[in-house]
């Protein structure tokens, strides 16, 4: 597919930072003595700001497609807060407290919403077949699950004396992520300039702003993403609690942190390989039909 491989990079990037999101709170409060209760409070208030904050930039972010033709802006100003944000927190200063994890913590959610919620709108502009749409979106999963794997090998690497997740292994995590967005974004960037010059049409300029206020009550009212977001929440949850509190399950009560990795990357490589019979079952049955059977 002609966009696929650059479409991957970005998500390969961000694969490694959300992923390692999941070990974080357990670090910091084992190498900083934070406790669990405060970290736990951040990442609450933290991903609660998502409910303003996705809105935000959904809208905004429509607006300037509508007036520039381009969502380029929100991508590229998200990669860099993300990066910036998981440096600090992956890098950490002198000064460790539970503020300074509260601070970094936010902008980095900030900065994946501003690159997400139009990442994933530019599939759907450049694809106005559903198939081809799907397909991209696979390379786009593809791309963060090898992100994931690529974070899960750093301790493996002979440079480190053990195989847990450790700040060293967190440090370097951290330089391979800025590392390989900069060329990840430039790819992106020349790959999809033509998508950038494609100006808007008549219809998208003719369309009427409403408030976002207005915006937000008139998707209360469309039931049928209401049920969507319904089905998501519950799924979101039980992702949220396995992701959460995996690590520290592992590591704190079981005491098998240094196993850790391995059974991460077992679930990984099979996540990969079962990425392209979803794009199949998706075809086949219809992204409902898929869904649900994902959902189970």
């Amino acid at each position: 597919m002609k966009f696929g491989i650059a479409y991957s990079l970005l998500p390969l990037v961000i694969g490694l930072m959300m992923f390692s999101q999941n070990v974080l709170p357990g670090i910091y409060a084992k190498q900083y003595d934070i406790p669990l209760t405060l970290i736990s409070l951040v990442i609450v208030i933290g991903r609660l700001t998502d409910i303003v904050t996705d809105s935000a930039v959904g809208y905004f972010s429509d607006r300037y497609y509508a007036r520039a033709g381009s969502r380029f802006p929100f991508v590229v100003s998200g990669i860099v807060l993300s990066c910036l944000s998981y440096w600090f927190l992956f890098m950490p200063q002198e000064r460790v407290d539970v503020t300074y994890f509260a601070v970094w913590s936010i902008l980095f959610y900030l900065g994946i919403t501003l690159y997400a919620i139009p990442y994933s709108a530019i599939a759907s502009e450049i694809c106005k077949d559903t198939q081809l749409r799907t397909a991209l979106y696979g390379y786009k999963t593809t791309g963060t699950y090898c992100g994931i794997i690529a974070f899960l090998f750093i301790p493996l690497l002979p440079i480190f004396t053990s195989t847990s997740v450790t700040i060293e292994t967190m440090n370097f995590s951290a330089l391979i992520a800025i590392c390989v967005s900069v060329p990840a974004l430039l790819i992106f960037l020349f790959k999809f300039k033509s998508v950038r010059k494609n100006k808007v049409g008549k219809n998208i300029k003719e369309i009427k702003h409403e408030s976002i206020i207005l915006t937000i009550k008139e998707t209360f009212k469309n039931r049928p993403f209401m049920i969507f977001m319904l089905a998501h929440f519950s799924i979101s949850l039980a992702w949220g609690c396995y992701a959460g509190l995996g690590y520290i399950l592992m590591d704190a009560y079981l005491g098998i942190g240094d196993y850790y990795v391995y059974i991460l990357l077992a679930f990984t490589i099979s996540a990969i390989i079962f990425s392209p019979i979803a794009v199949y079952l998706g075809a086949k049955f219809g992204k409902k039909g898929a869904y649900c059977l994902s959902g189970l």
